[in-house]
Parts: structure tokens; C-alpha cells; sequence
């Protein structure tokens, strides 16, 4: 996979970019374990995507979400048996 980065919001700790094999659109957060920090992508559809781009203050609620594990169904890679927290 090729997570590629279209916006980055440094004071939220989020990101916004398209994956370039699969064409997904996704929201990640950073997250740590004990042994790597790492990103966890979220899908979202084309349509979010492209209203998140044009006002992207409103993905914060999103990136809280995903957080909080609310939008576990979404996640592209499914974590592995020591899940990271998000930082």
C-alpha cells in the first residue's frame, strides 16, 4: 500500500491523503506501542474526503473519533495483537 499524505494538521495530529493503488481516501491519527509509533488509516468515501479537504477544521472530530476506537470498522490495515495509543 501507498498512503499518500494531501493535508496534515500539525496542532491535531491527523492527516488526510488517498491511497494510490486502491484509490481509498482515508483519515489517519498517530499512534505508539511499546515497540514503533505508526499511523492507523481510516477510510472515508470520496465525498467526505473532498468536504474534509475544502474545510479541513471539521476532520477534527473525525480524528477524535477514530481515538476514542469509534471507527474501528473503517480501519484499512487491521491492527495487530499489540494495538498502538494514540499520542
Amino acid at each position: 500500500m501507498k498512503f499518500k499524505d494531501s493535508y496534515f494538521s500539525k496542532a491535531h495530529k491527523y492527516c488526510l491523503g488517498i491511497e494510490e493503488l486502491s484509490q481509498k481516501r482515508y483519515i489517519s491519527i498517530p499512534v505508539s506501542n511499546s515497540k514503533i509509533d505508526y499511523q492507523e488509516y481510516y477510510e472515508i468515501d470520496a465525498q467526505e474526503f473532498e468536504a474534509l479537504m475544502n474545510a479541513p477544521e471539521k476532520a477534527i472530530q473525525l480524528a477524535e473519533k477514530c481515538r476514542r476506537r469509534e471507527n474501528d470498522a473503517n480501519l484499512i490495515l487491521k491492527p495487530g495483537s499489540e494495538r498502538g495509543f494514540p499520542f
